[in-house]
């Protein structure tokens, strides 16, 4: 797999890939969901929408990250039950429990084993979370936070 990983069209995504401390098996799965990354954009550029709300106000639907996350199974519907609101995730739950892994071993403790500035930025936030959120809520949250820098970090060197 490593021999794979350094033919030449996946280099710019494993630069990418190295700034964010994940390991080969996580790799492999990353570029087996976006590559390539032009499928997540329109004319090469990420597609962004805008709505009218209920409020008669106008607001932006990241429809380009919606789909990379989705595609990473950080995709979620939201079901109400009485009192109890739950969220079901949609996509790829293998990418998503390996993303959890790698946030819960690399990013998670208060030494950050990922020391790159994106790493440090993602732990410094994960610290404040868990300030204010229980369980893995936090987990959740940065996982999200990470796909989104994922995505504008793929953006700028990709494309």
């Amino acid at each position: 797999l490593e021999h794979i990983l350094n033919f030449p069209e996946f280099v710019k995504y494993i630069e990418v890939f190295n700034r964010f401390g994940f390991g080969l098996s996580n790799k492999v799965l990353l570029l087996l969901h976006v590559y390539p990354f032009e499928k997540f954009l329109v004319n090469g550029k990420p597609w962004v929408d805008y709505e009218l709300s209920r409020n008669d106000k106008l607001v932006k639907r990241h429809r380009s990250l919606r789909s990379f996350q989705a595609f990473l199974g950080l995709s979620y519907s939201i079901a109400q039950s009485g009192n109890k609101t739950t969220r079901d995730f949609h996509g790829s739950t293998m990418m998503r429990s390996h993303l959890y892994a790698w946030a819960l071993c690399q990013i998670c403790p208060k030494s950050y084993k990922v020391n790159t500035e994106i790493g440090r930025a993602l732990s410094n936030h994960y610290q404040q979370l868990r300030k204010s959120n229980k369980g893995k809520d936090s987990i959740i949250r940065i996982l999200f936070k990470a796909t989104r820098m994922l995505f504008y970090e793929l953006n700028k060197v990709v494309t």
